[in-house]
């Protein structure tokens, strides 16, 4: 069965159909309103493909939604008191480091999107 598509020029390997483009338009712009007051809020984010990610909404543009995680970075032992001072770190007393790192996440891969207080 022929694709009912059209065909795109050659050396074109693909060429967006005008109603899909004018729906992802429309798309992008209710994401935009809907996220926006939302700025600087707390979420749970379920992707399409079932990834979640919780953090901080820190922008949202016409293709991405920019959040903010907190990611471990690697262990840091604290260091241990002694008679003479303080001596190197003891494996008992790990404490985890974590750094914020900005995730961006594609709007149209976005599935729901919880608010968390």
């Amino acid at each position: 069965m022929p694709c009912s598509c059209q065909q795109p020029k050659p050396g074109i390997l693909y060429q967006g159909h005008p109603n899909v483009l004018a729906q992802w338009k429309t798309y992008r712009d209710t994401m935009q309103e809907v996220l926006q007051p939302h700025l600087h809020k707390t979420v749970r984010i379920t992707l399409d493909n079932g990834n979640t990610y919780e953090g901080k909404i820190v922008g949202v543009d016409g293709s991405f939604l920019l959040l903010e995680v907190m990611m471990p970075t690697e262990a840091v032992q604290a260091p241990q008191a002694s008679s003479r001072g303080y001596q190197s770190a003891s494996p008992v007393s790990d404490h985890r480091n974590y750094s914020s790192v900005i995730l961006p996440l594609v709007l149209y891969e976005l599935l729901i999107i919880t608010l968390l207080v």
